[in-house]
């Protein structure tokens, strides 16, 4: 059960954070999220790394107007430690780091530097688990969340005058799941975070989305299985969706800055994934997911040349992929996997055109033992 400190999609926070999705549904010893369903005796720790890099564009040549093109890298890392309070009980505690840098250029500017913006999120969670009964469990969670920005938004804008400021929050989460050592069928709540914001001497009310997510799975007598889930978003727009005036007293800009993917608001995610055996003690999994976005240009501000003006909450659906390697070893579990997405989509408005494109590809790394 090692694997069950690795951490899941509960954990996504930004577009190209989805990819991440079978190495906990389908993990070397069990399926479903990291929640309710952990038990096991004894200490755990965990390491998981991931980098991600992803290109987006915003499109309005065939309209006579510009190409905006965003290049972005993340890396995303965790680490956590499980200990065995007895009777039934348990608690992990995890601290995770997500470092995002977006470099985005225009067409028509061809010799402009690319305009750089820097987002990182901390965040510390300390979860309770507790056994109900010998098959159904609970877990309730404390977080502290804290995000930090470092934006332009405006491609026009002298990168001198870019916008530092940094929002808050503190909250819960609860799972619940059902485990019948052949079966396991989990839910988990994660409501929104409200907090503060402080920028440029003004206070601002922030979100940060929420979900639930229902997953399910079956274990086979060859180490192997199948597991489905099921992710709902839930997301509202704050007053960072406004924009902000800059520096120079005139810019209005974009409080989350040049990214094109900050108008695609993610809304559902659905895996499902297969794991089978290559060896006594290694499992490759593979996992297919659809991801459907809520496009949104009329809540949050679209700053100068985006233009992108698309029909309220209209859909946009893509396909993610993902394959991995899991080596367990009893007290020591390893995990090295890769995957892919892609959407695309034409939004006409009147005699306007605008193109959406974004891929992204990522790597991540895993690694659990017994402490």
């Amino acid at each position: 059960m090692v694997g069950l400190l690795l951490p899941s999609v509960a954990n996504a926070t930004a577009a190209d954070d989805t990819l991440y999705s079978a190495v906990d549904s389908l993990n070397a010893t069990q399926l479903g999220p990291v929640g309710a369903e952990y038990q096991g005796t004894g200490g755990k720790a965990a390491f998981y790394g991931r980098r991600t890099n992803r290109e987006s564009i915003i499109d309005n040549s065939a309209s006579g107007r510009d190409k905006i093109t965003s290049e972005v890298a993340s890396d995303y890392v965790l680490g956590g430690i499980y200990m065995d309070a007895g009777a039934g009980a348990g608690l992990n505690l995890s601290f995770s780091r997500y470092f995002h840098k977006t470099e985005t250029s225009m067409e028509s500017r061809p010799n402009q530097d690319p305009r750089v913006e820097l987002m990182t999120r901390q965040h510390g969670e300390a979860k309770l688990h507790i056994e109900l009964t010998s098959e159904l469990r609970a877990s309730a969670d404390l977080r502290v969340l804290e995000h930090r920005y470092h934006v332009i938004g405006d491609p026009f804008l002298n990168p001198d005058l870019a916008t530092d400021y940094r929002s808050s929050f503190v909250g819960y989460r609860g799972s619940l799941a059902y485990d019948n050592k052949s079966t396991i069928v989990s839910y988990m709540y994660s409501p929104p975070l409200h907090g503060k914001a402080l920028v440029s001497g003004e206070e601002k009310l922030v979100n940060d989305p929420g979900f639930l997510m229902l997953s399910a799975g079956h274990r086979l007598s060859n180490k192997g299985g199948f597991g489905a889930r099921v992710k709902r978003s839930l997301d509202e727009p704050d007053e960072l969706a406004l924009g902000t005036t800059a520096g120079d007293d005139s810019t209005k800009i974009s409080l989350y800055g040049l990214d094109p993917d900050q108008y695609a608001r993610l809304w559902q995610l659905s895996l499902l994934g297969f794991a089978f055996p290559v060896t006594p003690k290694a499992l490759a999994s593979v996992t297919l997911g659809q991801e459907i976005r809520r496009v949104n240009t009329n809540d949050y501000f679209v700053y100068q040349r985006a233009d992108w003006r698309a029909p309220t909450n209209q859909k946009m659906v893509s396909y993610l992929w993902r394959l991995g390697l899991t080596a367990d070893y009893g007290n020591f579990v390893a995990n090295l996997g890769v995957g892919g997405l892609s959407r695309a989509q034409s939004f006409p408005t009147g005699d306007r055109k605008t193109e959406y494109k974004s891929g992204s590809q990522e790597m991540v790394a895993a690694l659990a033992l017994k402490i």
